[in-house]
């Protein structure tokens, strides 16, 4: 017995009665640390004496305040530029390190973003496209969204588009929005994406 259960038991035996569940058998101190505390409850139990209790998921940080419009489940910032496709990613890298970047569309609606953000009057904007190497890059089906496995759909190219090697893609208003994949130098206006 532990000294306060002695303490307890003197008390209780001068008032006449034995504390139910009190047996004198000292096997059930448990040593603490074996996965049990002295009362028998167990390391995880929900109960006011667990030492451990599971917190609840922090929440992501919140997109910033210039990320204005969402589309399938992502939000997007216009900037009106000008910037190379270098200097627009990392621009959009550092808004939120590892949840923005340059604009991709998974599941997001291109033109609506567009459209949303006022981008129609502006020609050109990057948006961040890919094609590896190895590939052959005027295949439409060798195009890739930026930073995933998930194909540009075929249906976004300008006509006769793609042409070109380089590892980015941009959007130019001509009758319509329709992506292009040459000009990275160029400065431009660009579309920034803040993952959900």
């Amino acid at each position: 017995m532990r000294p306060w259960q002695i303490a307890t038991a003197v008390v209780a035996s001068a008032c006449g009665f034995t504390p139910a569940g009190d047996t004198g058998d000292d096997s059930q101190d448990a040593a603490v640390g074996d996965g049990a505390e002295p009362d028998g409850a167990t390391l995880d139990s929900a109960g006011p004496d667990a030492r451990a209790i599971d917190a609840a998921p922090i929440d992501a940080p919140a997109c910033p305040a210039t990320y204005t419009v969402s589309s399938g489940g992502g939000r997007y910032s216009f900037r009106l530029g000008p910037a190379s496709i270098a200097t627009a990613g990392a621009d959009c890298d550092d808004d939120l390190t590892g949840r923005t970047h340059l604009a991709t569309f998974e599941n997001g609606d291109l033109e609506a973003v567009l459209t949303a953000v006022g981008a129609s009057s502006v020609t050109t904007a990057y948006v961040g496209g890919r094609c590896d190497d190895a590939l052959d890059c005027d295949a439409k089906s060798n195009w890739f969204w930026q930073g995933s496995q998930a194909a540009i759909p075929s249906n976004l190219w300008s006509s006769g588009e793609p042409s070109g090697d380089l590892p980015f893609a941009f959007v130019e208003d001509r009758n319509g929005w329709g992506l292009l994949s040459s000009g990275g130098t160029i400065a431009r206006a660009y579309l920034c994406e803040c993952e959900p």
